[in-house]
Protein backbone atom coordinates (compact mmCIF):
# COMPACT_ATOMS: atom_id res chain seq x y z
CA UNK A 1 0.00 0.00 0.00
CA UNK A 2 1.04 3.57 -0.73
CA UNK A 3 1.52 6.55 1.48
CA UNK A 4 -1.62 7.74 2.93
CA UNK A 5 -1.19 11.28 2.69
CA UNK A 6 -3.18 13.53 5.76
CA UNK A 7 -3.39 16.88 3.83
CA UNK A 8 -7.29 17.61 3.55
CA UNK A 9 -9.11 20.59 2.11
CA UNK A 10 -13.07 21.40 2.96
CA UNK A 11 -15.30 22.86 1.25
CA UNK A 12 -18.80 24.22 1.69
CA UNK A 13 -20.68 27.48 1.32
CA UNK A 14 -21.40 29.74 4.76
CA UNK A 15 -25.35 30.04 4.22
CA UNK A 16 -25.99 26.14 5.44
CA UNK A 17 -23.13 24.56 6.30
CA UNK A 18 -20.52 26.37 8.24
CA UNK A 19 -21.11 25.44 11.40
CA UNK A 20 -21.19 21.33 10.25
CA UNK A 21 -17.82 22.08 8.61
CA UNK A 22 -15.80 23.56 11.31
CA UNK A 23 -17.16 20.72 13.76
CA UNK A 24 -15.80 18.23 11.08
CA UNK A 25 -12.74 20.51 10.65
CA UNK A 26 -12.00 20.14 14.23
CA UNK A 27 -12.71 16.32 13.94
CA UNK A 28 -9.57 16.06 11.20
CA UNK A 29 -7.47 18.35 13.58
CA UNK A 30 -7.72 16.94 16.68
CA UNK A 31 -6.87 13.49 14.61
CA UNK A 32 -4.11 14.79 13.63
CA UNK A 33 -4.80 15.88 9.67
CA UNK A 34 -3.72 18.86 8.23
CA UNK A 35 -6.80 20.82 7.04
CA UNK A 36 -7.45 24.16 4.84
CA UNK A 37 -10.53 25.21 6.39
CA UNK A 38 -11.31 28.73 4.47
CA UNK A 39 -13.48 31.37 7.07
CA UNK A 40 -13.34 34.31 4.96
CA UNK A 41 -14.95 34.73 1.62
CA UNK A 42 -12.45 35.03 -1.01
CA UNK A 43 -11.43 37.68 -2.70
CA UNK A 44 -10.73 37.30 -6.87
CA UNK A 45 -6.85 37.18 -5.86
CA UNK A 46 -7.07 34.82 -2.56
CA UNK A 47 -8.95 32.42 -5.14
CA UNK A 48 -6.48 31.97 -7.45
CA UNK A 49 -3.38 32.29 -5.38
CA UNK A 50 -4.36 30.44 -2.53
CA UNK A 51 -7.70 28.26 -2.71
CA UNK A 52 -7.21 26.78 -5.95
CA UNK A 53 -3.00 26.12 -5.53
CA UNK A 54 -4.19 24.46 -1.72
CA UNK A 55 -6.74 22.18 -3.65
CA UNK A 56 -4.36 21.22 -6.01
CA UNK A 57 -1.44 20.52 -3.15
CA UNK A 58 -4.09 18.49 -0.93
CA UNK A 59 -4.69 14.56 -1.44
CA UNK A 60 -7.95 14.90 0.17
CA UNK A 61 -11.11 17.37 -1.00
CA UNK A 62 -14.25 17.27 0.97
CA UNK A 63 -17.20 18.89 -0.19
CA UNK A 64 -20.46 19.89 1.73
CA UNK A 65 -22.76 19.51 -0.25
CA UNK A 66 -26.54 21.04 0.84
CA UNK A 67 -29.72 22.64 -1.12
CA UNK A 68 -27.77 26.16 -0.49
CA UNK A 69 -24.23 25.18 -1.28
CA UNK A 70 -25.23 24.29 -4.98
CA UNK A 71 -28.01 27.07 -5.46
CA UNK A 72 -25.16 29.09 -7.48
CA UNK A 73 -22.94 26.22 -9.17
CA UNK A 74 -24.78 27.24 -12.65
CA UNK A 75 -22.59 30.42 -12.58
CA UNK A 76 -18.59 29.93 -13.92
CA UNK A 77 -17.25 32.05 -11.58
CA UNK A 78 -19.12 30.68 -8.73
CA UNK A 79 -16.11 29.87 -6.16
CA UNK A 80 -17.77 26.64 -5.06
CA UNK A 81 -18.14 25.62 -8.16
CA UNK A 82 -14.12 26.27 -8.90
CA UNK A 83 -13.38 24.08 -6.51
CA UNK A 84 -15.26 20.84 -6.97
CA UNK A 85 -13.80 21.84 -10.87
CA UNK A 86 -10.12 22.24 -9.33
CA UNK A 87 -10.48 18.98 -7.52
CA UNK A 88 -11.97 17.26 -10.32
CA UNK A 89 -9.34 18.24 -12.84
CA UNK A 90 -6.65 17.30 -10.07
CA UNK A 91 -8.10 14.08 -9.61
CA UNK A 92 -8.44 14.98 -5.51
CA UNK A 93 -10.00 12.19 -3.98
CA UNK A 94 -13.38 13.63 -3.31
CA UNK A 95 -15.46 12.82 -0.63
CA UNK A 96 -19.16 14.27 -0.66
CA UNK A 97 -20.59 14.86 2.59
CA UNK A 98 -24.09 15.26 3.06
CA UNK A 99 -26.44 16.18 6.54
CA UNK A 100 -28.59 13.54 7.35
CA UNK A 101 -32.18 13.85 5.39
CA UNK A 102 -30.27 14.99 2.08
CA UNK A 103 -29.14 12.84 -0.65
CA UNK A 104 -28.03 12.77 -4.28
CA UNK A 105 -31.96 11.55 -5.12
CA UNK A 106 -32.64 14.96 -3.44
CA UNK A 107 -34.03 17.45 -6.14
CA UNK A 108 -32.46 20.06 -5.20
CA UNK A 109 -29.43 18.45 -4.96
CA UNK A 110 -29.90 15.82 -8.47
CA UNK A 111 -30.98 19.54 -10.78
CA UNK A 112 -27.46 20.87 -10.11
CA UNK A 113 -25.12 18.04 -10.48
CA UNK A 114 -25.20 18.54 -14.37
CA UNK A 115 -22.60 18.99 -17.37
CA UNK A 116 -19.14 19.38 -15.69
CA UNK A 117 -20.50 18.71 -12.32
CA UNK A 118 -22.37 15.63 -13.28
CA UNK A 119 -19.23 13.71 -11.99
CA UNK A 120 -19.68 14.19 -8.43
CA UNK A 121 -22.39 11.66 -8.31
CA UNK A 122 -20.29 8.93 -9.27
CA UNK A 123 -18.35 9.44 -5.81
CA UNK A 124 -19.93 7.64 -2.42
CA UNK A 125 -21.39 10.62 -0.12
CA UNK A 126 -20.76 9.78 3.38
CA UNK A 127 -23.96 11.05 5.62
CA UNK A 128 -23.59 13.19 8.40
CA UNK A 129 -25.94 12.26 11.47
CA UNK A 130 -27.41 14.99 13.93
CA UNK A 131 -26.98 13.22 16.99
CA UNK A 132 -23.22 12.60 19.00
CA UNK A 133 -22.89 9.25 18.96
CA UNK A 134 -23.87 8.85 15.15
CA UNK A 135 -21.34 12.30 14.13
CA UNK A 136 -18.48 10.15 15.93
CA UNK A 137 -19.23 7.09 14.20
CA UNK A 138 -19.50 9.13 10.47
CA UNK A 139 -16.33 10.57 11.10
CA UNK A 140 -14.37 7.73 12.21
CA UNK A 141 -15.41 5.83 9.39
CA UNK A 142 -14.61 8.95 7.11
CA UNK A 143 -10.78 8.53 8.51
CA UNK A 144 -10.44 4.88 8.17
CA UNK A 145 -12.39 4.17 4.65
CA UNK A 146 -12.79 7.21 2.77
CA UNK A 147 -9.46 9.18 3.83
CA UNK A 148 -6.84 5.95 4.18
CA UNK A 149 -6.35 5.68 0.22
CA UNK A 150 -3.55 5.24 -1.09
CA UNK A 151 -1.96 8.55 -2.96
CA UNK A 152 1.42 7.98 -3.89
CA UNK A 153 0.56 8.57 -7.55
CA UNK A 154 -0.95 11.84 -7.02
CA UNK A 155 0.88 14.79 -8.14
CA UNK A 156 1.34 17.45 -5.35
CA UNK A 157 2.03 20.71 -7.17
CA UNK A 158 3.69 23.36 -4.55
CA UNK A 159 1.16 25.51 -2.88
CA UNK A 160 1.51 29.16 -3.57
CA UNK A 161 0.56 31.06 -0.51
CA UNK A 162 0.17 35.12 0.77
CA UNK A 163 1.43 35.83 4.29
CA UNK A 164 -2.05 35.65 6.11
CA UNK A 165 -4.02 33.88 3.32
CA UNK A 166 -4.43 30.68 4.73
CA UNK A 167 -6.69 29.77 8.08
CA UNK A 168 -4.11 27.85 10.18
CA UNK A 169 -6.07 25.24 12.51
CA UNK A 170 -7.73 26.49 15.02
CA UNK A 171 -11.30 26.35 17.95
CA UNK A 172 -14.31 26.84 16.48
CA UNK A 173 -16.79 27.49 19.38
CA UNK A 174 -19.76 25.31 18.50
CA UNK A 175 -22.95 24.58 19.46
CA UNK A 176 -25.49 21.74 19.42
CA UNK A 177 -28.30 24.14 18.47
CA UNK A 178 -26.32 26.39 15.95
CA UNK A 179 -25.98 22.26 13.91
CA UNK A 180 -29.44 21.85 14.42
CA UNK A 181 -30.60 25.26 12.69
CA UNK A 182 -28.40 24.57 10.02
CA UNK A 183 -29.93 21.09 9.42
CA UNK A 184 -33.10 22.53 9.54
CA UNK A 185 -32.43 25.34 7.27
CA UNK A 186 -31.05 23.33 4.56
CA UNK A 187 -33.85 20.85 4.73
CA UNK A 188 -36.15 24.07 4.41
CA UNK A 189 -34.32 25.12 1.13
CA UNK A 190 -34.94 21.57 0.31
CA UNK A 191 -38.81 22.01 0.38
CA UNK A 192 -38.60 25.39 -1.08
CA UNK A 193 -36.96 23.95 -4.41
CA UNK A 194 -39.82 21.12 -4.00
CA UNK A 195 -42.47 24.23 -4.11
CA UNK A 196 -43.43 23.05 -0.86
CA UNK A 197 -43.70 25.91 1.13
CA UNK A 198 -45.59 24.88 3.85
CA UNK A 199 -43.45 22.61 5.07
CA UNK A 200 -40.49 25.20 3.77
CA UNK A 201 -41.99 27.57 6.34
CA UNK A 202 -41.88 25.03 9.29
CA UNK A 203 -38.15 23.99 9.07
CA UNK A 204 -37.06 27.82 8.46
CA UNK A 205 -39.06 28.18 12.14
CA UNK A 206 -37.45 24.93 13.51
CA UNK A 207 -34.03 26.69 12.72
CA UNK A 208 -35.32 30.12 14.09
CA UNK A 209 -36.13 28.33 17.38
CA UNK A 210 -32.52 27.25 18.10
CA UNK A 211 -30.90 29.98 16.37
CA UNK A 212 -33.98 33.59 16.45
CA UNK A 213 -31.22 35.56 14.96
CA UNK A 214 -30.64 33.50 11.93
CA UNK A 215 -30.91 36.09 9.34
CA UNK A 216 -30.97 33.56 5.60
CA UNK A 217 -33.43 31.68 7.70
CA UNK A 218 -35.57 34.82 8.49
CA UNK A 219 -35.32 35.69 4.93
CA UNK A 220 -36.11 32.78 3.27
CA UNK A 221 -38.56 32.08 5.24
CA UNK A 222 -40.28 35.55 4.30
CA UNK A 223 -39.77 34.02 0.64
CA UNK A 224 -41.83 30.85 1.07
CA UNK A 225 -44.40 32.92 3.09
CA UNK A 226 -44.61 34.99 -0.17
CA UNK A 227 -44.45 32.45 -2.17
CA UNK A 228 -47.26 30.39 -0.35
CA UNK A 229 -49.54 33.41 -0.14
CA UNK A 230 -48.68 34.96 3.14
CA UNK A 231 -47.79 38.57 2.23
CA UNK A 232 -48.11 39.86 5.42
CA UNK A 233 -45.82 37.15 7.35
CA UNK A 234 -43.24 37.59 4.43
CA UNK A 235 -42.90 41.47 4.87
CA UNK A 236 -42.74 40.92 9.15
CA UNK A 237 -39.95 38.31 8.56
CA UNK A 238 -38.03 40.47 6.19
CA UNK A 239 -38.54 43.33 8.62
CA UNK A 240 -37.25 41.17 11.10
CA UNK A 241 -34.06 39.81 8.79
CA UNK A 242 -32.95 43.65 8.03
CA UNK A 243 -33.32 44.49 11.53
CA UNK A 244 -31.22 41.75 12.73
CA UNK A 245 -28.81 41.97 9.79
CA UNK A 246 -28.90 45.01 8.00
CA UNK A 247 -25.64 44.10 5.47
CA UNK A 248 -27.64 41.61 4.25
CA UNK A 249 -28.94 41.94 0.38
CA UNK A 250 -31.47 39.08 0.72
CA UNK A 251 -33.78 40.44 3.07
CA UNK A 252 -34.28 43.16 1.00
CA UNK A 253 -34.71 41.50 -1.85
CA UNK A 254 -37.45 39.26 -0.71
CA UNK A 255 -39.18 42.53 1.01
CA UNK A 256 -38.90 44.20 -2.66
CA UNK A 257 -40.94 40.94 -4.08
CA UNK A 258 -43.20 41.24 -1.43
CA UNK A 259 -43.94 45.02 -1.93
CA UNK A 260 -44.13 44.23 -5.78
CA UNK A 261 -46.79 42.08 -5.30
CA UNK A 262 -49.22 44.44 -3.63
CA UNK A 263 -48.49 46.71 -6.14
CA UNK A 264 -46.14 48.98 -4.00
CA UNK A 265 -43.31 49.26 -7.18
CA UNK A 266 -41.92 52.28 -5.80
CA UNK A 267 -41.27 50.67 -2.37
CA UNK A 268 -39.96 47.61 -3.93
CA UNK A 269 -37.28 49.28 -6.51
CA UNK A 270 -36.20 51.13 -3.16
CA UNK A 271 -35.73 47.58 -1.65
CA UNK A 272 -34.00 46.03 -4.71
CA UNK A 273 -32.01 49.17 -5.06
CA UNK A 274 -30.67 48.63 -1.14
CA UNK A 275 -29.73 45.61 -2.02
CA UNK A 276 -27.53 46.50 -4.72
CA UNK A 277 -26.05 49.05 -2.22
CA UNK A 278 -24.94 46.05 0.29
CA UNK A 279 -23.64 43.46 -2.38
CA UNK A 280 -23.67 45.21 -5.91
CA UNK A 281 -22.07 42.14 -7.44
CA UNK A 282 -26.11 40.15 -6.68
CA UNK A 283 -27.41 39.68 -10.04
CA UNK A 284 -30.84 39.01 -8.61
CA UNK A 285 -31.45 42.15 -7.75
CA UNK A 286 -30.60 43.24 -10.24
CA UNK A 287 -33.30 41.37 -12.23
CA UNK A 288 -35.83 42.07 -9.80
CA UNK A 289 -35.43 45.61 -10.11
CA UNK A 290 -35.41 45.64 -13.88
CA UNK A 291 -38.79 43.81 -13.86
CA UNK A 292 -39.90 46.07 -11.24
CA UNK A 293 -39.12 49.09 -13.40
CA UNK A 294 -40.38 47.41 -16.55
CA UNK A 295 -43.47 47.60 -15.10
CA UNK A 296 -42.98 51.39 -14.50
CA UNK A 297 -42.59 51.82 -18.37
CA UNK A 298 -39.28 52.52 -17.25
CA UNK A 299 -37.64 50.56 -20.16
CA UNK A 300 -33.84 52.38 -20.40
CA UNK A 301 -33.46 51.47 -16.70
CA UNK A 302 -35.01 48.11 -17.05
CA UNK A 303 -32.32 47.78 -20.01
CA UNK A 304 -29.05 49.12 -17.92
CA UNK A 305 -30.15 46.44 -14.93
CA UNK A 306 -30.66 43.44 -17.07
CA UNK A 307 -27.41 44.48 -18.88
CA UNK A 308 -26.05 44.27 -15.19
CA UNK A 309 -27.37 40.95 -14.19
CA UNK A 310 -26.10 39.19 -17.02
CA UNK A 311 -23.14 40.86 -17.13
CA UNK A 312 -22.28 39.63 -13.50
CA UNK A 313 -24.08 36.20 -14.44
CA UNK A 314 -23.49 34.90 -17.71
CA UNK A 315 -26.15 32.38 -17.51
CA UNK A 316 -28.82 34.35 -16.29
CA UNK A 317 -31.68 32.80 -19.09
CA UNK A 318 -34.55 34.88 -17.81
CA UNK A 319 -32.23 37.64 -17.61
CA UNK A 320 -31.42 37.57 -21.16
CA UNK A 321 -34.90 36.93 -22.33
CA UNK A 322 -36.09 39.59 -20.69
CA UNK A 323 -33.58 42.21 -21.81
CA UNK A 324 -34.72 40.55 -25.22
CA UNK A 325 -38.30 41.85 -24.23
CA UNK A 326 -36.87 45.22 -23.21
CA UNK A 327 -35.17 45.66 -26.15
CA UNK A 328 -38.27 44.69 -28.40
CA UNK A 329 -40.21 47.20 -26.95
CA UNK A 330 -37.34 49.93 -27.55
CA UNK A 331 -37.86 48.65 -31.23
CA UNK A 332 -34.09 46.85 -31.13
CA UNK A 333 -35.36 43.76 -32.86
CA UNK A 334 -31.87 42.52 -33.64
CA UNK A 335 -30.22 43.41 -30.63
CA UNK A 336 -33.81 41.54 -29.17
CA UNK A 337 -32.97 38.63 -31.50
CA UNK A 338 -29.59 38.70 -29.91
CA UNK A 339 -30.58 38.23 -26.65
CA UNK A 340 -32.79 35.46 -27.03
CA UNK A 341 -30.20 33.80 -29.24
CA UNK A 342 -27.94 34.11 -25.75
CA UNK A 343 -30.80 32.36 -23.48
CA UNK A 344 -31.10 29.78 -25.78
CA UNK A 345 -27.59 28.96 -25.89
CA UNK A 346 -27.66 28.99 -22.36
CA UNK A 347 -30.18 26.85 -21.70
CA UNK A 348 -31.15 24.81 -25.13
CA UNK A 349 -33.63 22.68 -23.48
CA UNK A 350 -35.73 24.87 -21.36
CA UNK A 351 -35.71 27.45 -24.04
CA UNK A 352 -39.54 27.92 -25.27
CA UNK A 353 -40.42 31.29 -24.14
CA UNK A 354 -36.94 32.84 -25.62
CA UNK A 355 -37.61 30.59 -28.91
CA UNK A 356 -41.18 31.87 -28.97
CA UNK A 357 -40.20 35.76 -28.56
CA UNK A 358 -37.54 35.20 -30.93
CA UNK A 359 -39.79 34.08 -33.58
CA UNK A 360 -42.11 37.08 -33.08
CA UNK A 361 -39.19 39.35 -33.74
CA UNK A 362 -38.18 37.34 -36.98
CA UNK A 363 -41.86 37.79 -37.59
CA UNK A 364 -41.97 41.34 -37.59
CA UNK A 365 -39.27 41.21 -40.02
CA UNK A 366 -41.04 39.44 -41.86
CA UNK A 367 -38.83 36.56 -41.78
CA UNK A 368 -41.42 33.88 -41.38
CA UNK A 369 -39.28 31.12 -42.37
CA UNK A 370 -36.90 31.70 -39.45
CA UNK A 371 -40.40 32.75 -37.25
CA UNK A 372 -41.78 29.02 -38.06
CA UNK A 373 -38.48 27.42 -36.92
CA UNK A 374 -37.97 28.95 -33.58
CA UNK A 375 -42.42 28.54 -33.18
CA UNK A 376 -41.57 25.02 -34.04
CA UNK A 377 -38.86 24.47 -31.72
CA UNK A 378 -40.68 25.92 -29.19
CA UNK A 379 -43.83 23.65 -29.85
CA UNK A 380 -41.11 20.70 -29.47
CA UNK A 381 -40.29 22.00 -25.62
CA UNK A 382 -43.50 22.57 -24.31
CA UNK A 383 -46.51 22.05 -26.62
CA UNK A 384 -48.95 23.38 -23.65
CA UNK A 385 -49.20 26.83 -24.54
CA UNK A 386 -52.28 28.36 -27.28
CA UNK A 387 -50.62 31.26 -28.36
CA UNK A 388 -47.31 29.46 -29.32
CA UNK A 389 -49.78 27.49 -32.02
CA UNK A 390 -51.56 30.62 -32.97
CA UNK A 391 -48.54 32.57 -33.93
CA UNK A 392 -46.86 29.42 -35.41
CA UNK A 393 -49.86 29.49 -37.97
CA UNK A 394 -50.11 33.09 -38.53
CA UNK A 395 -46.50 32.37 -39.62
CA UNK A 396 -47.53 29.15 -41.63
CA UNK A 397 -50.08 31.42 -43.35
CA UNK A 398 -47.88 33.83 -44.52
CA UNK A 399 -45.73 30.95 -46.32
CA UNK A 400 -49.04 29.77 -47.81
CA UNK A 401 -49.11 26.88 -45.88
CA UNK A 402 -52.94 27.25 -45.06
CA UNK A 403 -53.50 23.73 -44.52
CA UNK A 404 -50.90 23.41 -41.91
CA UNK A 405 -52.14 27.16 -40.31
CA UNK A 406 -55.26 25.52 -39.88
CA UNK A 407 -54.71 22.62 -37.76
CA UNK A 408 -52.02 24.93 -35.60
CA UNK A 409 -55.26 27.34 -34.83
CA UNK A 410 -57.67 24.39 -33.70
CA UNK A 411 -54.76 22.95 -31.45
CA UNK A 412 -54.98 26.92 -30.72
CA UNK A 413 -58.52 26.76 -29.84
CA UNK A 414 -58.48 22.88 -27.87
CA UNK A 415 -56.04 24.43 -25.67
CA UNK A 416 -57.69 27.56 -25.15
CA UNK A 417 -61.73 27.59 -26.01
CA UNK A 418 -61.64 30.76 -25.33
CA UNK A 419 -58.51 31.83 -27.41
CA UNK A 420 -60.41 35.08 -29.49
CA UNK A 421 -57.43 35.98 -31.78
CA UNK A 422 -57.18 31.96 -32.85
CA UNK A 423 -61.05 32.03 -33.71
CA UNK A 424 -60.42 35.01 -36.03
CA UNK A 425 -57.43 33.71 -37.47
CA UNK A 426 -58.84 30.42 -38.12
CA UNK A 427 -61.60 32.41 -40.13
CA UNK A 428 -59.17 33.79 -42.34
CA UNK A 429 -57.91 30.48 -42.89
CA UNK A 430 -61.02 28.57 -43.37
CA UNK A 431 -62.05 31.65 -45.81
CA UNK A 432 -59.15 30.92 -48.04
CA UNK A 433 -59.34 27.16 -47.95
CA UNK A 434 -63.19 28.05 -49.51
CA UNK A 435 -65.06 26.91 -45.71
CA UNK A 436 -66.91 30.17 -46.05
CA UNK A 437 -70.04 28.71 -43.27
CA UNK A 438 -67.08 27.52 -40.68
CA UNK A 439 -65.20 30.88 -41.48
CA UNK A 440 -68.47 33.18 -40.42
CA UNK A 441 -69.28 30.85 -37.27
CA UNK A 442 -65.86 31.65 -36.02
CA UNK A 443 -65.84 35.05 -36.54
CA UNK A 444 -69.58 35.02 -34.40
CA UNK A 445 -67.36 32.94 -32.15
CA UNK A 446 -64.89 35.78 -31.81
CA UNK A 447 -67.53 38.60 -31.36
CA UNK A 448 -68.84 36.11 -28.09
CA UNK A 449 -65.28 36.04 -26.41
CA UNK A 450 -63.59 38.82 -27.50
CA UNK A 451 -64.93 41.95 -25.56
CA UNK A 452 -64.92 44.66 -25.43
CA UNK A 453 -64.78 44.75 -29.31
CA UNK A 454 -64.67 48.17 -30.54
CA UNK A 455 -68.12 49.73 -32.42
CA UNK A 456 -66.36 50.32 -35.62
CA UNK A 457 -64.86 46.88 -35.51
CA UNK A 458 -67.54 44.96 -34.48
CA UNK A 459 -69.76 46.29 -37.27
CA UNK A 460 -66.86 45.24 -40.14
CA UNK A 461 -66.72 42.28 -38.68
CA UNK A 462 -70.76 41.59 -39.07
CA UNK A 463 -70.58 42.69 -42.45
CA UNK A 464 -67.85 39.87 -43.21
CA UNK A 465 -70.23 37.17 -41.95
CA UNK A 466 -73.34 38.46 -43.89
CA UNK A 467 -70.65 38.43 -47.39
CA UNK A 468 -69.63 34.79 -46.02
CA UNK A 469 -72.81 33.37 -45.43
CA UNK A 470 -73.60 34.48 -48.97
CA UNK A 471 -70.84 32.95 -50.60
CA UNK A 472 -71.73 29.78 -47.95
CA UNK A 473 -75.21 29.83 -49.57
CA UNK A 474 -73.82 29.98 -53.19
CA UNK A 475 -71.02 27.24 -53.00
Amino acid sequence: MGHVDRTVFISYRRSGGAGWAARIHQDLVSHGYDTFFDVETPSSGDFEHVILANIQARAHFLIFLTPSALQRVSDPGDWVRREIESALVHRRNIVPLMIEGIAFESPAIAKHLIGGLAPLRRYQALTIPLDDSGFDTAMAQLRSRFLNASVGAVRHPPVVLRSGSRVRPRTVTLSKAALVAERAFELGVLCDEAREYAHAVRNYSEALRFDPNYVEALSNRGLARLNGGDITGALHDCDAAIAIGPRADKPYCNRGLAMARIGLIPNAIDDFTQAIVVNPNNPVAFYNRALARYARRHLHGALEDYSQAVALRPTYHDAWVNRGIVRKALNDLVGAIEDYSRAIAVRPSDGAVAYFNRGTAYAQLSEFSKALHDYTAAVRIDSTHAYTFNHRGIARMEIGDVSSALSDYSESIRLDPDNAPAYLNRSLALERDGNFGSAARDIERYLIIARPVESHVRRDLEERIAMLHRRARLT
